[in-house]
């Protein structure tokens, strides 16, 4: 179970467990992501589910008492997130960041009135589900570039006469894991996880580290090296690898990643690059990635009986050539659907900064205050009584208001609560 980036709850890769505690989420209650890497640390979902769903400790459950909704709360934590509050309030470890109960507790929240904040959910779905059809297009168009980008890798490998080899044979020196050490201002820098991505390794992507008495020197990465993904929480992401650029710069490489170093004689670093991502590559990596904890994970004796084509040195410029060739003719296409899909994000947080500001949706003046919300709130924690459930109304995208209590308040007013 995962908060997807958008907000939702993603139930897909849900597992089944015996679990006898009572971490459990019903449908209206809010999950909070609270240990992640330190840029997804904070996303939060309303649960839609009618299912009976476990949560890990990785996550937070709110239940808001009786007026305060459930959806706006999630989307408004949502939207701290997206604009990087958590990662200002967040603890920094070896590998990943969490933020405290505490913390989130004593996080403030914007609290209209009640009738205001289903008209802002309201508006709020109706307005997403028009940035989400445009985003599942973009998603569409990516998809295809990159079906076609495959095509011509494996048109070009059909052309050429090779046996397979295995990757342990390919290489000259053994395959290493790098080494994660705690964060360090000014200290020997280290890659992140995400440096990974794309054609490239990103050697911006990167912290300083806490060494000690360990010499960095083993761990240094080099021109061509390229760097394999040990474990991610997607199948389809695991065993992704990416080759580091000509830089002087120096930097460590994280226990996260396998550093491969092709021997040039046999393996062309360019041609190890471009073939990687090749079906034969990835299904052979999926098929044997074992999962602990919700994390699929490869080590260096999965990695090293790889088996990859491996024809001779200028067969093998020769398919890097066809395949950057065809990457060259597509990349105009790409960057302007990528520069759609970056405007559909500008939007998305358009939206949700309006919503959380008083601009997305008209006060209604007969509303009743939040300042007597807010004091009903603080009356029941007082009392110690627990909130009665209460049936909620179906919700339609109309943004028209609900029924109102009459009771006037000023225009513009918001109510600001701690947790």
């Amino acid at each position: 179970m995962n908060i997807t980036r958008n907000g939702v709850l993603d139930t897909l890769d849900a597992r089944y467990v015996v679990d006898e505690s009572d971490r459990r989420v019903e449908i209206g209650d809010v999950l909070f992501n609270n240990t992640n890497s330190p840029a997804l640390v904070g996303k939060t979902a309303w649960v839609d589910s009618a299912e009976p769903l476990a949560f890990s400790n990785h996550m937070t459950r709110l239940r808001c008492p009786e007026g305060l909704d459930g959806k706006f709360l999630a989307a408004q934590l949502h939207s701290m997130w997206a604009t990087g509050y958590f990662k200002s309030i967040l603890n920094n470890h070896v590998n990943q960041a969490s933020v405290s109960r505490k913390a989130l507790l004593d996080t403030v929240i914007t609290v209209p009135p009640f009738t205001e904040q289903c008209r802002i959910v309201a508006k709020l779905d109706a307005q997403l589900a028009h940035v989400e059809a445009g985003e599942g297009s973009i998603q569409s168009a990516l998809l295809d570039l990159s079906q076609l980008e495959a095509a011509t890798l494996e048109a070009a490998l059909k052309e050429i006469d090779s046996k397979g080899s295995l990757m342990g044979d390919l290489v000259r020196d053994p395959l290493s894991n790098g080494k994660s050490v705690r964060t360090l201002d000014g200290g020997f820098p280290v890659l992140r996880l995400n440096s990974v991505h794309g054609e490239f390794v990103d050697l911006s992507i990167r912290k300083g580290g806490d060494w000690g008495a360990l010499d960095p020197a083993a761990y240094k990465v080099q021109h061509d090296d390229f760097l394999v993904i040990r474990g991610n929480g997607n199948l389809s992401l695991v065993g992704r690898g990416a080759l580091v650029p000509r830089s002087d710069d120096e930097v460590a490489f994280p226990d996260t990643l396998i550093r491969v170093r092709p021997d040039r004689a046999k393996l062309s670093p360019d041609f190890l690059n471009v073939i990687w991502d090749s079906r034969n590559v990835r299904s052979q990596i999926e098929s044997q990635a074992r999962t602990t904890a919700g994390i699929y994970k490869i080590n260096q004796d999965i990695l090293s009986r790889i088996e990859i084509p491996c024809p001779s040195l200028t067969e093998q410029r020769a398919v890097v050539r066809k395949v950057k060739e065809a990457r060259s003719r597509y990349a105009p296409l790409r960057t302007a659907v990528e520069g759609i899909a970056s405007e559909a994000l500008e939007l998305r947080a358009a939206l949700l900064r309006a919503a959380f500001t008083g601009a997305l949706v008209p006060q209604d003046p007969d509303d009743e205050p939040a300042s007597v919300l807010l004091d009903r709130i603080r009356a029941q924690r007082a009392s110690g009584a627990k909130p009665a459930k209460r049936r909620r109304a179906p919700r339609t995208a109309s943004p028209a208001a609900p029924q109102t209590s009459g009771r006037p308040v000023p225009s513009g007013t918001q109510e600001a609560l701690p947790l």
